[in-house]
């Protein structure tokens, strides 16, 4: 989902924090991306920047910058069963692998695209953040 997208990303305790997300594309399955979240809401240094990797529906994230105990981790972020495209409208459930976790049986995304707003919603046994992007 390559472009500039807006983000506002609400806890399942209704905390919200707003920002913007650039995803830059090879075309290949190699980028890169960075979140800049706005400081008034998130109260701490705001921007993550990293990379990803998508190869047979395997995503593999990396963090080189945002919050230390995420940039040190030594398991990275992944998901499974990433389709490489999509056309118009997709609605997708994937296993999720957060930082620093070996396993993604516990947690999933659920990703529901409808060709203008993209909604992430990461499950974690009851606990939920939804990422609702917006195409800028």
């Amino acid at each position: 989902m390559r472009g500039t997208w807006t983000v506002q990303s609400t806890t399942s305790r209704g905390k919200a924090m707003h920002g913007k997300a650039t995803v830059q594309t090879d075309g290949g399955g190699n980028g890169g991306w960075t979140i800049t979240w706005d400081t008034a809401t998130s109260g701490k240094n705001a921007t993550w920047r990293g990379s990803f990797l998508l190869r047979g529906g395997h995503l593999a994230l990396t963090i080189f910058e945002g919050p230390s105990p995420l940039v040190n981790e030594h398991r990275s972020p992944e998901a499974l069963n990433v389709p490489a495209t999509i056309g118009d409208a997709a609605h997708l459930t994937l296993p999720w692998q957060p930082p620093g976790t070996a396993d993604s049986s516990r947690e999933t995304l659920t990703v529901n695209y409808d060709g203008t707003t993209l909604t992430i919603t990461h499950t974690a046994d009851t606990n939920h953040t939804t990422h609702t992007c917006t195409r800028t």
